[in-house]
């Protein structure tokens, strides 16, 4: 473990180009280290090469899908001198044996590359090349969830009968299986699940997948059916189609709690009036202020971040009305880096957005002549993937075998849109006009849980 942490920290100063747009095979070491650029498994290859060069034994486990988002994933972990595998990141989380190291993301099932064979599971050796699928007959990869999760076991009700039952998390494009088994006639029994997770038997038959029976949350070591109660609905108020992961959350206060937006009428601001504070957390990505000086006039605007913050912003618009209808010109005054994004700020595009690069500037605004500031839009940084006004919505929830049903499309009007919904449903909302973000959600107590709010 100490050698592992000492060439980590030799690799933390490789400056590692992340782009996900490449497709290429596996590169080989002298590739990586003179161009070391393109997604997690590449990340992962140059720690393998460089840890492995110097006799450190370490390897590289994955999910096949994310079942909190539409990627998949891989890291790297160490075999230490207990034959224990840890998992670790030279950027950031280094080895350790004191707690149990994760990166937060949910896996669902997690496998491990390995460079000699494995024995396969004993239905899946048994079976024939055309009833498993052959990402499960690969003989160099090997489940080790429970290295992650522990070891357990659940049984579920099958509908759909055949040999194989597969398990699935949530794609937009249909199921990603992650797991088979041998069905036992109308159940199928699964080893080694991530808990708190939602996941859908399936079937497949001739290359094309069915639901095997209702979708269901493993949570206490026991599967919790998701049956809808076709007689027993509710009215679910929805605000987003995605999951919200931490890193994005952290877009809407990291930047934003206890920032500014000041007028005055000296470029010096020795005399400025508070036209908004940031007070709270905000809670969705389009915001419709009011000024604390509707009728004062301006010429010089100055937004702030939070003392220690860097700006983060994805919109920011003044308006010399209350209904917005005329929109006030800005010429920026100060030269904050980088430079040629500050244009993102006024362009109108939500998901365009600014970041400085460092935590003491502030961007000030000169507007053409003075003149009231009655209105002020603002965005954060954020994914997009809240209910917009104007877009079109269909919302499904899932029926067992018969596999999702259409609960009808609807053009929202705000910032949020409501359905009546069988209780006890998995659901999933689908924006028809724009975005390809959507993740499977339940509806309790008023709310929308995404697998990522599970617990």
């Amino acid at each position: 473990m100490e050698a592992c942490q000492a060439v980590g920290s030799e690799l933390k100063k490789v400056w590692f180009i992340y782009f996900t747009d490449l497709n290429i095979p596996h590169m080989d070491g002298e590739f990586l280290f003179h161009h070391p650029i393109g997604y997690c498994r590449e990340s992962c290859d140059i720690t393998l090469y460089a840890m492995r060069s110097c006799g450190i034994p370490v390897t590289t486990d994955f999910f096949r899908y994310s079942p909190e988002y539409q990627h998949y994933h891989s890291w790297n972990a160490l075999r230490d001198t207990t034959g224990r595998f840890i998992l670790f990141d030279p950027k950031g989380v280094p080895p350790t044996r004191k707690t149990v190291t994760t990166d937060d993301r949910k896996k669902g099932k997690v496998y491990r590359y390995y460079f000699g064979e494995q024995n396969l599971p004993t239905s899946v050796a048994h079976a024939k090349k055309a009833q498993i699928s052959s990402f499960f007959r690969n003989p160099y990869i090997k489940d080790v969830t429970a290295e992650y999760f522990g070891e357990n076991r659940v049984t579920v009700p099958i509908q759909r009968a055949d040999k194989y039952i597969y398990l699935g998390v949530f794609s937009p494009r249909g199921w990603i299986p992650v797991d088979v088994v041998e069905s036992n006639g109308d159940e199928a029994t699964f080893h080694n699940l991530e808990p708190n997770i939602s996941y859908q038997t399936l079937v497949l038959e001739g290359g094309k997948q069915y639901p095997a029976g209702y979708p269901f949350i493993f949570k206490d070591g026991k599967a919790e059916l998701l049956v809808p109660d076709e007689t027993n609905r509710e009215q679910a108020v929805l605000k987003r189609k995605m999951s919200i992961k931490p890193t994005i959350s952290e877009w809407l206060y990291r930047s934003t709690l206890g920032a500014r937006i000041e007028a005055a009428n000296e470029p010096s601001f020795s005399r400025v009036d508070l036209l908004y504070e940031f007070k709270d957390t905000l809670t969705t990505n389009y915001y419709e202020l009011n000024s604390l000086h509707p009728h004062q006039k301006y010429r010089y605007i100055r937004y702030s971040p939070p003392r220690g913050a860097r700006i983060e912003l994805a919109e920011l618009a003044f308006y010399e009305d209350s209904l917005m209808q005329k929109k006030l010109s800005l010429d920026t005054v100060t030269a904050i880096e980088p430079i040629d994004r500050l244009k993102n700020i006024t362009d109108g595009q939500i998901l365009t957005y600014f970041q400085a690069k460092d935590t003491t500037s502030s961007i000030i605004y000169k507007i053409e002549k003075a003149a009231a500031i009655s209105k002020i839009v603002f965005s954060p940084r954020n994914d997009d993937n809240y209910i917009w006004p104007g877009d079109r919505y269909e919302l499904f929830y899932h029926n067992g075998i018969y596999g999702w049903q259409s609960l009808g499309t609807q053009t929202a009007e705000g910032r949020k849109i409501s359905y009546s919904v069988p209780k006890n449903s998995l659901l999933w909302l689908r924006n028809r006009t724009k975005g390809r973000e959507e993740q499977v959600f339940i509806y309790r107590n008023g709310k929308q849980y995404f697998t990522i709010d599970i617990r």
